[in-house]
């Protein structure tokens, strides 16, 4: 692994809702750029994270810099190898929506999180969240309704798991993220710190 992101962001989560979703393997490994899918059940697993970031700033900057932001992000669940035989497992970015335009070209300058500018809606209205996300020429339209006061006694008909603590360690969020360098030969490592 490389490490090539310049320095550390802080930033405060004032939300974080994560959608996990399971295909057949065969459909997401082409996606990870070499790295393992983690599976189960013969699945790999989506996660859409939906965060509300208050004061995202490079770390040594004081809060009141920092922006506040809305961001949308489409991972998969992978493990990585390090060159000491370790395995990490974490989430494989495909692709990060912002709605602040002025965080676009220094995340695209500095990081591989392969950021695009969307158009975000976010509303709490009681235990109701409802995010509406809409890109440019339509790429990844999103829109949701969650209902955060109930909680289903199983996981959904179809799931590969069987309980709600079976299926946490694939939904993430995980401390580390990886994104191909910009020739493809080597993955970016990128670890998040509570």
């Amino acid at each position: 692994m490389v490490r090539t992101h310049p320095f550390p962001m802080t930033a405060r989560f004032r939300s974080l809702l994560v959608l996990t979703y399971a295909f057949p393997a065969p459909v997401l490994q082409p996606l990870t750029a070499g790295l393992a899918l983690d599976q189960e059940q013969g699945h790999g697993f989506v996660c859409i994270a939906l965060v509300d970031v208050a004061g995202l700033r490079p770390g040594r900057l004081p809060a009141a810099l920092g922006l506040d932001v809305r961001c949308i992000g489409y991972r998969i669940v992978v493990r990585a190898s390090t060159a000491t035989g370790r395995t990490r497992r974490g989430l494989y970015l495909l692709r990060t929506e912002m709605d602040r335009w002025p965080l676009q070209v220094p995340t695209r300058l500095l990081t591989h999180y392969r950021s695009a500018r969307a158009r975000i809606s976010w509303q709490r209205d009681g235990d109701r969240l409802h995010v509406q996300a809409r890109s440019r020429r339509g790429v990844t339209d999103l829109h949701l309704i969650a209902d955060l006061g109930r909680r289903p006694a199983q996981p959904p008909a179809g799931s590969p798991f069987s309980s709600w603590a079976a299926a946490r360690p694939f939904t993430g969020p995980l401390p580390w993220t990886f994104a191909p360098n910009p020739a493809g030969d080597a993955a970016v490592t990128v670890k998040g710190r509570p």
